[in-house]
């Protein structure tokens, strides 16, 4: 019985973290996060990222983007290793939320 609980129990935080690791800066198509301005525009990342499959979303202070958090699998990330940005200022969030 232990040892099921414990099984039980190991299952439940591997889950927890996974869902934890699925947050992240979203890109568009050319290969950007969605820019936005600190402390100004946390409502339209919100927005933004609940329009497209995640639970929630903010501007990070440290990246200018939206960042979303528990976003769906599907949902592409900003990813250093693989970065292709050539339009960063044209990646506004503001931009973004009629598109959807």
């Amino acid at each position: 019985m232990r040892n099921l609980i414990l099984m039980v129990f190991s299952i439940a935080v591997a889950i927890h973290e996974m869902k934890c690791l699925r947050s992240g800066y979203p890109i568009r198509e050319n290969g950007c996060p969605i820019s936005c301005v600190p402390g100004t525009d946390n409502g339209l990342c919100d927005t933004y990222c609940k329009n497209n499959g995640a639970e929630g979303g903010v501007c990070k202070e440290d990246a200018s983007s939206c960042y979303c958090e528990k976003r769906p699998l599907y949902m592409v990330t900003w990813n250093v290793d693989y970065a292709n940005c050539q339009a960063w200022k044209d990646n506004n969030v503001k931009f973004h939320l009629d598109a959807n």
